[in-house]
Protein backbone atom coordinates (compact mmCIF):
# COMPACT_ATOMS: atom_id res chain seq x y z
CA UNK A 1 0.00 0.00 0.00
CA UNK A 2 1.17 3.35 -0.69
CA UNK A 3 2.11 5.41 2.03
CA UNK A 4 -0.28 8.82 2.41
CA UNK A 5 2.31 12.14 1.34
CA UNK A 6 3.28 14.40 4.32
CA UNK A 7 1.95 17.12 4.68
CA UNK A 8 5.33 20.09 4.83
CA UNK A 9 5.31 21.68 8.11
CA UNK A 10 4.35 25.71 8.19
CA UNK A 11 7.13 27.06 9.58
CA UNK A 12 10.87 25.45 8.70
CA UNK A 13 14.80 26.87 9.66
CA UNK A 14 17.21 26.47 6.81
CA UNK A 15 21.09 26.99 7.13
CA UNK A 16 20.91 28.95 4.01
CA UNK A 17 18.38 31.39 5.73
CA UNK A 18 19.06 31.43 8.94
CA UNK A 19 18.00 35.03 10.51
CA UNK A 20 14.46 34.09 9.95
CA UNK A 21 12.19 31.28 9.47
CA UNK A 22 10.64 30.34 6.60
CA UNK A 23 6.38 30.09 6.41
CA UNK A 24 4.91 27.91 3.74
CA UNK A 25 3.08 29.36 0.85
CA UNK A 26 1.09 27.27 -0.83
CA UNK A 27 -1.18 29.76 -2.87
CA UNK A 28 -1.02 28.93 -6.82
CA UNK A 29 -1.63 32.26 -8.01
CA UNK A 30 1.62 34.10 -6.32
CA UNK A 31 3.73 35.68 -8.98
CA UNK A 32 6.08 33.22 -9.71
CA UNK A 33 9.64 32.83 -8.33
CA UNK A 34 13.18 31.71 -8.38
CA UNK A 35 14.56 29.44 -5.16
CA UNK A 36 16.75 30.87 -3.39
CA UNK A 37 18.79 27.64 -3.25
CA UNK A 38 19.04 26.33 -6.30
CA UNK A 39 18.30 29.33 -8.47
CA UNK A 40 16.17 27.96 -10.77
CA UNK A 41 12.82 29.06 -11.26
CA UNK A 42 9.57 27.68 -9.30
CA UNK A 43 6.20 28.20 -9.47
CA UNK A 44 3.35 27.61 -6.78
CA UNK A 45 4.11 26.32 -2.93
CA UNK A 46 7.14 27.40 -1.66
CA UNK A 47 8.89 28.32 1.63
CA UNK A 48 9.68 32.17 1.90
CA UNK A 49 10.45 35.14 4.22
CA UNK A 50 8.84 37.77 3.39
CA UNK A 51 11.26 40.60 4.91
CA UNK A 52 13.77 39.25 3.07
CA UNK A 53 12.23 38.30 -0.25
CA UNK A 54 13.88 34.92 0.19
CA UNK A 55 12.21 31.84 -1.67
CA UNK A 56 12.66 28.16 -1.36
CA UNK A 57 11.39 25.29 -3.30
CA UNK A 58 9.89 23.00 -1.28
CA UNK A 59 11.80 20.58 -2.07
CA UNK A 60 15.00 21.87 -1.75
CA UNK A 61 14.00 22.26 2.01
CA UNK A 62 14.73 19.10 3.07
CA UNK A 63 17.63 17.90 0.98
CA UNK A 64 18.81 14.53 1.49
CA UNK A 65 22.67 14.50 1.82
CA UNK A 66 23.56 12.04 -1.11
CA UNK A 67 21.71 10.05 -3.71
CA UNK A 68 21.51 7.77 -6.06
CA UNK A 69 19.65 8.17 -9.79
CA UNK A 70 19.12 5.22 -12.28
CA UNK A 71 19.88 7.09 -15.46
CA UNK A 72 23.72 6.74 -13.92
CA UNK A 73 23.75 2.87 -12.53
CA UNK A 74 26.36 2.46 -9.36
CA UNK A 75 27.00 6.72 -8.93
CA UNK A 76 26.61 8.18 -5.82
CA UNK A 77 25.71 12.13 -5.77
CA UNK A 78 26.62 14.13 -3.02
CA UNK A 79 24.85 17.60 -2.17
CA UNK A 80 26.68 20.77 -1.83
CA UNK A 81 25.66 24.18 -1.42
CA UNK A 82 27.01 25.82 -3.52
CA UNK A 83 28.77 24.60 -7.50
CA UNK A 84 32.07 22.44 -6.60
CA UNK A 85 35.81 24.20 -8.41
CA UNK A 86 35.78 25.31 -10.98
CA UNK A 87 32.27 26.95 -10.28
CA UNK A 88 30.58 28.61 -12.67
CA UNK A 89 31.35 25.88 -15.70
CA UNK A 90 29.26 23.91 -14.45
CA UNK A 91 25.71 22.67 -16.53
CA UNK A 92 22.91 20.30 -14.88
CA UNK A 93 23.34 16.78 -17.02
CA UNK A 94 19.89 16.51 -16.87
CA UNK A 95 18.45 20.04 -18.41
CA UNK A 96 21.16 21.36 -19.69
CA UNK A 97 21.18 24.71 -17.93
CA UNK A 98 23.90 26.39 -15.57
CA UNK A 99 24.66 25.23 -12.14
CA UNK A 100 24.22 28.44 -10.00
CA UNK A 101 23.23 26.90 -6.35
CA UNK A 102 22.66 23.63 -4.65
CA UNK A 103 23.94 21.13 -6.83
CA UNK A 104 24.29 17.35 -6.21
CA UNK A 105 27.35 16.66 -7.81
CA UNK A 106 29.41 13.32 -8.70
CA UNK A 107 32.79 13.28 -8.70
CA UNK A 108 33.67 9.80 -10.07
CA UNK A 109 32.08 10.85 -13.33
CA UNK A 110 32.20 14.78 -12.99
CA UNK A 111 28.26 14.31 -13.01
CA UNK A 112 26.02 17.47 -11.79
CA UNK A 113 22.00 17.50 -11.12
CA UNK A 114 19.87 20.78 -10.32
CA UNK A 115 17.86 18.93 -7.23
CA UNK A 116 14.59 19.32 -8.93
CA UNK A 117 15.86 17.65 -11.94
CA UNK A 118 17.36 14.69 -9.86
CA UNK A 119 14.11 13.96 -8.81
CA UNK A 120 12.51 13.44 -12.28
CA UNK A 121 12.00 9.71 -12.37
CA UNK A 122 10.56 7.15 -14.73
CA UNK A 123 8.72 5.72 -16.04
CA UNK A 124 5.94 8.21 -16.29
CA UNK A 125 2.83 6.11 -17.13
CA UNK A 126 -0.08 7.34 -18.58
CA UNK A 127 -3.11 5.74 -20.33
CA UNK A 128 -0.99 2.68 -20.72
CA UNK A 129 1.60 4.36 -22.26
CA UNK A 130 5.30 4.11 -20.46
CA UNK A 131 7.59 7.59 -21.12
CA UNK A 132 11.17 6.26 -19.69
CA UNK A 133 13.84 8.88 -19.24
CA UNK A 134 16.94 7.64 -20.90
CA UNK A 135 19.92 8.99 -23.12
CA UNK A 136 19.09 11.34 -26.06
CA UNK A 137 17.47 10.59 -29.11
CA UNK A 138 15.90 12.94 -32.14
CA UNK A 139 13.66 15.07 -30.29
CA UNK A 140 9.92 15.68 -31.23
CA UNK A 141 10.56 19.43 -30.16
CA UNK A 142 13.49 20.53 -31.06
CA UNK A 143 14.16 18.23 -33.49
CA UNK A 144 17.54 17.88 -32.36
CA UNK A 145 19.33 14.20 -30.75
CA UNK A 146 21.39 16.62 -28.30
CA UNK A 147 22.44 20.49 -27.10
CA UNK A 148 24.78 22.19 -28.59
CA UNK A 149 27.75 20.78 -26.19
CA UNK A 150 26.54 18.12 -24.19
CA UNK A 151 23.81 14.73 -24.36
CA UNK A 152 20.71 16.13 -22.96
CA UNK A 153 17.45 13.45 -20.71
CA UNK A 154 14.95 12.76 -22.92
CA UNK A 155 11.37 10.78 -22.43
CA UNK A 156 10.26 8.18 -24.69
CA UNK A 157 7.60 6.15 -25.53
CA UNK A 158 5.66 4.33 -29.01
CA UNK A 159 2.14 5.63 -29.68
CA UNK A 160 0.60 3.73 -32.67
CA UNK A 161 4.15 3.15 -34.09
CA UNK A 162 5.52 6.09 -33.97
CA UNK A 163 8.46 7.50 -31.27
CA UNK A 164 7.73 10.24 -29.43
CA UNK A 165 11.07 11.72 -27.64
CA UNK A 166 10.93 14.68 -25.43
CA UNK A 167 13.98 16.45 -24.16
CA UNK A 168 14.02 17.96 -21.01
CA UNK A 169 15.39 20.95 -21.83
CA UNK A 170 12.73 21.68 -24.37
CA UNK A 171 10.12 20.97 -22.39
CA UNK A 172 11.91 23.41 -19.25
CA UNK A 173 12.28 25.89 -21.93
CA UNK A 174 8.62 26.03 -23.04
CA UNK A 175 7.44 26.45 -19.66
CA UNK A 176 10.40 28.69 -18.65
CA UNK A 177 8.82 31.16 -21.22
CA UNK A 178 5.39 31.18 -19.62
CA UNK A 179 7.22 31.32 -16.46
CA UNK A 180 8.93 34.68 -17.18
CA UNK A 181 5.93 35.56 -18.60
CA UNK A 182 3.87 35.46 -14.98
CA UNK A 183 6.74 37.29 -13.69
CA UNK A 184 6.14 40.11 -15.40
CA UNK A 185 2.16 40.14 -14.99
CA UNK A 186 3.13 38.99 -11.76
CA UNK A 187 1.08 35.84 -11.61
CA UNK A 188 1.43 32.50 -11.48
CA UNK A 189 -0.10 29.13 -12.78
CA UNK A 190 1.31 30.15 -16.25
CA UNK A 191 3.54 27.57 -17.06
CA UNK A 192 0.96 24.69 -17.62
CA UNK A 193 0.33 26.29 -20.17
CA UNK A 194 3.20 25.25 -22.11
CA UNK A 195 2.01 21.79 -22.09
CA UNK A 196 -1.78 22.70 -23.71
CA UNK A 197 0.39 24.21 -26.70
CA UNK A 198 1.45 20.94 -27.44
CA UNK A 199 -1.90 19.70 -27.69
CA UNK A 200 -3.15 22.37 -30.18
CA UNK A 201 -3.08 20.52 -33.79
CA UNK A 202 -1.06 22.85 -35.28
CA UNK A 203 1.49 22.76 -32.46
CA UNK A 204 4.72 20.98 -32.30
CA UNK A 205 3.73 17.92 -32.20
CA UNK A 206 1.54 18.05 -35.37
CA UNK A 207 2.20 14.71 -36.46
CA UNK A 208 0.13 12.80 -33.91
CA UNK A 209 -2.68 12.44 -35.30
CA UNK A 210 -5.03 11.74 -32.62
CA UNK A 211 -6.29 14.27 -30.38
CA UNK A 212 -6.43 11.82 -27.55
CA UNK A 213 -2.55 10.90 -28.15
CA UNK A 214 -1.53 14.51 -27.89
CA UNK A 215 -3.26 14.78 -25.11
CA UNK A 216 -1.91 12.06 -23.12
CA UNK A 217 1.87 13.53 -24.18
CA UNK A 218 0.69 16.86 -22.71
CA UNK A 219 -0.32 15.33 -19.91
CA UNK A 220 3.09 13.95 -19.18
CA UNK A 221 4.84 17.19 -20.02
CA UNK A 222 2.75 18.69 -17.42
CA UNK A 223 4.47 15.94 -14.86
CA UNK A 224 7.63 16.87 -16.11
CA UNK A 225 6.84 20.75 -15.62
CA UNK A 226 5.49 20.48 -12.14
CA UNK A 227 9.07 18.64 -11.33
CA UNK A 228 11.69 20.50 -12.74
CA UNK A 229 9.21 24.02 -11.39
CA UNK A 230 9.61 22.31 -7.40
CA UNK A 231 7.08 19.84 -7.34
CA UNK A 232 8.41 16.05 -7.17
CA UNK A 233 5.35 14.60 -5.76
CA UNK A 234 4.24 14.61 -9.69
CA UNK A 235 6.25 12.06 -10.61
CA UNK A 236 5.75 9.46 -7.77
CA UNK A 237 3.29 6.71 -7.29
CA UNK A 238 3.74 2.65 -7.14
CA UNK A 239 7.51 1.98 -8.39
CA UNK A 240 7.93 5.77 -9.26
CA UNK A 241 5.18 5.67 -11.97
CA UNK A 242 2.35 8.14 -12.37
CA UNK A 243 -1.09 6.81 -13.55
CA UNK A 244 -3.78 9.01 -14.89
CA UNK A 245 -6.77 7.82 -16.86
CA UNK A 246 -7.40 9.62 -20.14
CA UNK A 247 -10.82 11.09 -19.15
CA UNK A 248 -8.79 12.30 -16.50
CA UNK A 249 -7.02 14.29 -18.45
CA UNK A 250 -9.52 15.53 -20.47
CA UNK A 251 -10.84 16.97 -18.13
CA UNK A 252 -8.04 18.64 -16.61
CA UNK A 253 -7.65 20.34 -19.41
CA UNK A 254 -10.65 21.09 -20.68
CA UNK A 255 -10.93 18.79 -23.52
CA UNK A 256 -13.59 16.83 -24.95
CA UNK A 257 -12.36 13.14 -25.57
Amino acid sequence: MEEEPVAPPEMITHPSHQQHKLRLVTTTCDMPFRCDGCMEPGDGPRYRCDGCNFDMHTFCAKLPATLHHPMYAGRTFTFYAKPPAPSGRRNCDACGDPVRGFVYHCSGANLNLHPCCASLQGPITLDGHDFDVRAPRKCSLCKKEKGPDRELWCYHTNINGEGVYLHVACVKHLAGKRWQAGREKKHGGQIMLASEELMMKEGPLKSISSEQDRIVVGGVVRIIISVIFGDPTANKGDNAKVALSLQGLADLFSIQS
